[in-house]
């Protein structure tokens, strides 16, 4: 039961940072009306920082937990490599790297399922 409690806490901690995450990136800089980088940029790495939060919730590994966080972007571009498609960009696997990397530190600090304790006695 306890660990049913902790499991659905690290995905509502994980879902709570895409939320922020996407409330971060998708508001474009001050003073200007469209951001720097791109809607689809920020899309991707929102996306990607999601996704690194949540693997690193489950995969204790942070280059397993990355490599799970970009699989579904790697996908997405071999999808969009198709004939007809928008065309395979390197530019938003860079955004997806990126991404998963915030978001698999992110959770190795909400989510560590090793700790460090220690007693004092007197």
């Amino acid at each position: 039961m306890r660990k049913t409690v902790t499991q659905f806490l690290g995905l509502f901690i994980a879902l709570a940072i895409a939320a922020a995450s996407f409330a971060v990136l998708f508001a474009p800089p001050l003073g200007q009306a469209q951001p720097v980088i791109g809607r689809d940029k920020y899309m991707h790495a929102g996306v990607s920082v999601a996704l690194g939060a949540a693997a690193r919730s489950q995969i204790s590994d942070p280059l397993k937990a990355w490599a799970w966080a970009m699989a579904p972007g790697l996908a997405k571009e071999v999808y969009d490599a198709r004939r007809g498609g928008t065309g395979f960009s390197v530019a938003d696997l860079v955004a997806d790297g990126i991404g998963a990397y915030v978001g698999v530190q992110l959770g190795g600090l909400l989510f560590s399922r090793h700790s460090i304790t220690y007693t004092r006695s007197f």
